[in-house]
């Protein structure tokens, strides 16, 4: 069940900073990107590792994907400045 929870908040997170990253490239602000792309690059290579082992880890994983991708867009809706 562990696995479960990690999947789901290991996307959902993945896909609000994604959001955001996309957001940062578009205000031209490379550091702050890089540093995203960097944090991004971990947490989706841990949820991957966590799913090789069992596929059903992909159902929870797809759900936070989903999840974080509607915060993401609601966090840069408020916040114009990221």
């Amino acid at each position: 069940m562990f696995e479960w929870f990690v999947a789901f908040f290991g996307m959902f997170s993945v896909d609000i900073l994604h959001a955001i990253y996309i957001k940062s490239v578009q205000n031209d602000r490379p550091i702050i990107a890089s540093g995203y792309a960097a944090v991004i690059y971990v947490a989706a290579s841990w949820v991957t590792i966590s799913y090789v082992g069992d596929a059903w880890i992909l159902i929870p994983a797809t759900l936070g994907a989903a999840a974080g991708t509607y915060g993401g867009v609601l966090i840069n809706k408020k916040f114009k400045s990221v």
